[in-house]
């Protein structure tokens, strides 16, 4: 087998693996834009990554693609949820920037709040941030607490529907 003919997989792999990963960065950037549909990607994850392999598995088991040598080995690795969760695992433990824990809405009185809660890298809670609708989009409001990287409140700031209150 020459040289051509050993790597004649690689470009279709790459390919795939690129669209791979490019959905499951799609579909994240839409669980961080949209937190109330976040749940429903429990099972849209899955559900692509399972469709995804079934895809792949087919292709490789009818010998549409073979898998000859190591460095396709390592690119089908890439068309794997692992890579993604590995690249999570490292950015989360070296950025130096909080991260956010949970988000919530609710409704009291007739007017929705959303709370925020942020924590540091060691998953400590960093602040807890509210806001008020005002139909149009969310403002600053009720108690914010701002945390120690050991766990204690140093701060707090009060607003009422975005203003500053001392």
């Amino acid at each position: 087998m020459n040289a051509e003919n050993k790597y004649q997989n690689i470009p279709i792999l790459l390919a795939f693996a690129f669209f791979y990963n490019l959905i499951t960065f799609f579909l994240v950037h839409n669980i961080n834009q949209d937190e109330s549909i976040s749940l429903s990607y429990l099972f849209i994850f899955p559900l692509f990554w399972i469709v995804a392999g079934i895809s792949i598995a087919i292709y490789i088991r009818t010998d549409k693609i073979k898998i000859t040598n190591y460095l396709e080995k390592i690119v089908l690795g890439f068309s794997t949820p692992l890579p993604f969760f590995i690249f999570l695992i490292i950015w989360h433990s070296i950025s130096p920037v909080s991260h956010i824990n949970s988000t919530s809405e609710y409704e009291r009185s007739g007017l929705k709040y959303k709370q925020i809660e942020y924590t540091y890298s060691n998953l400590k809670p960093e602040r807890k941030e509210y806001y008020i609708s005002t139909g149009y989009g969310w403002i600053k409001d009720s108690i914010w607490e701002f945390y120690s990287k050991d766990g204690k409140i140093i701060k707090k700031e009060n607003y009422m529907k975005n203003k500053y209150r001392k």
